[in-house]
């Protein structure tokens, strides 16, 4: 289910109508990449992954692109695996638990939207306090922010 914008809508999801951000996604997914390499999407998007631990953000997300690169204090971890041969692809994955902090996500989905990647945000993002830094920083970067909620139960999750 999307949220327009990233914007709160109490009882109330719209559902995708095929169009826009979902398309994209569908199509690309489907061809293994969310668009084709070295096509980048204009504006960039921030994609906040809203869902419980274990629902399927990571497995999406990892299927949009690959890790965003860490900084240089960051860990040997933080790099997830690295670019690989998807260093082209215009989506890039900002997890908290390859980074380690909010933080260091922000920093890290700062960086790639000023090289003009989309990022996907791969953290729980329940409350609309945990989403707003993201939606500031797509306002800031003139990015286009979506939220993408996986609703799924906890039990079917965990």
């Amino acid at each position: 289910r999307a949220l327009p914008d990233a914007q709160e809508q109490p009882g109330k999801v719209p559902r995708s109508t095929g169009g826009g951000l979902a398309a994209t996604l569908e199509k690309g997914l489907a061809n293994g990449g969310a668009t084709a390499p070295g096509h980048r999407l204009i504006p960039p998007v921030v994609l906040v992954l809203v869902g419980a631990p274990g629902c399927g953000k990571s497995t999406f997300a990892e299927r949009l692109g690959p890790p965003a690169p860490a900084g240089a204090r960051a860990s040997a971890k933080a790099s997830g695996g690295g670019l690989g041969n998807r260093a082209q692809w215009p989506w890039r994955r900002v997890c908290q638990d390859l980074l380690g902090s909010k933080d260091a996500c922000l920093r890290a989905a700062a960086a790639c939207l000023k090289e003009g990647l989309s990022v996907a945000i791969d953290r729980t993002n329940v409350s609309a306090e945990q989403r707003a830094p993201w939606l500031a920083l797509a306002r800031e970067q003139g990015a286009v922010c979506h939220c993408l909620v996986f609703d799924w139960s906890l039990e079917d999750c965990c």
